[in-house]
């Protein structure tokens, strides 16, 4: 988890979100991703989702074949009370459904691989997904005097007028933010944006804080964007 990371080149103009989910996993098992490279076996998800995007889809039994190595190469040396978590992790990332992870991921020992993985999925979509005075527009809306819209960070999105920061950021991006969450998750997606909107940030805000703590450091954003301002 600690090699260099290499970002990803944009993906092509006006390729499906579902492509750029294999390019990210690519990406992510490849040897310019953040791993994990201590599991030799993940490598070989990397290779099949390559093959995938590069038009050669790989068969199911090769799947289930790379699923089943990445799991032997935990098992034999890990204790046997990891089992039942592992097999889990690996059966999401082999299938590429990163909601729940990703969530997982961002709060416990993985968040620092967490960030670099969205700063990875920032770098495919790069100006699709960026979004000009992204905490500074929230900010505003939330700190109106009598606001239409709030912050509730106990969901990612509550009701049309209320979601959390990481839902807010998914709402303004309109359709592609909507494509995002459905391919990458919540998390994955919101921090994608926020990485995309702030070139040279490789910090992702705290998507799980108090509804307090995060309009704080949403406004703190806000005023950093405007010193960045020509």
């Amino acid at each position: 988890m600690s090699r260099p990371v290499v970002l990803p080149p944009p993906a092509p103009a006006g390729e499906s979100m579902a492509r750029i989910r294999d390019r990210f996993c690519a990406w992510v098992y490849g040897p310019s991703g953040p791993g994990p490279d201590d599991l030799p076996a993940a490598r070989a998800i990397g290779e099949l989702f390559d093959r995938r995007v590069s038009g050669d889809e790989p068969m199911a039994d090769e799947w289930d074949r790379a699923d089943w190595a990445d799991w032997a190469d935990w098992a034999a040396r890990a204790d046997w009370a990891d089992w039942a978590d592992w097999a889990d992790w690996a059966a999401r990332a082999a299938r590429a459904d990163w909601a729940a992870w990703a969530a997982w991921a961002a709060r416990a020992a993985w968040a620092a691989w967490a960030a670099r993985a969205a700063a990875g999925l920032a770098a495919l979509l790069g100006d699709r997904i960026a979004l000009r005075k992204l905490d500074t527009k929230l900010a505003r809306r939330l700190n109106a005097k009598r606001p239409k819209f709030r912050l509730a960070m106990c969901n990612w999105h509550t009701c049309k007028t209320t979601h959390c920061r990481a839902g807010w950021y998914i709402t303004d991006a309109g359709k592609v933010g909507a494509e995002l969450e459905e391919h990458f998750g919540a998390w994955l997606a919101g921090a994608a944006i926020y990485l995309a909107s702030h070139p040279g940030e490789t910090k992702v805000p705290n998507f799980f804080a108090s509804n307090e703590d995060a309009l704080k450091s949403i406004c703190e954003s806000a005023a950093r964007e405007a010193e960045a301002s020509p």
